[in-house]
């Protein structure tokens, strides 16, 4: 049952998913692609957020301590954010 209500989750978020590319790409503002397409609008919105929201959590980069105490002497740890690829500044 659980698989079922995740699978059909993951359905509406791609329909959303591809609703929001589409509008980014469509030069029109979100009231008018809804009303286009026959959306309402309050849900287009709601999964905007969600999906944007998990895209911002994705992209966070995270944060590592690398130990120093090579040589015996007690020296703290230096943070390093660590990044998705090269071209990441």
């Amino acid at each position: 049952m659980k698989f079922h209500r995740d699978r059909q989750r993951q359905k509406k978020i791609e329909f959303w998913r591809s609703h929001l590319e589409a509008w980014r790409g469509s030069g029109l503002t979100q009231e008018l692609y809804c009303r286009q397409y026959e959306l309402q609008f309050s849900t287009f919105a709601r999964y905007r957020n969600q999906i944007n929201s998990e895209a911002r959590f994705k992209n966070v980069s995270p944060t590592i301590a690398i130990p120093t105490d090579l040589g015996g002497t007690h020296q703290p740890a230096h943070e390093v954010h660590a990044r998705k690829n090269a071209n990441e500044k």
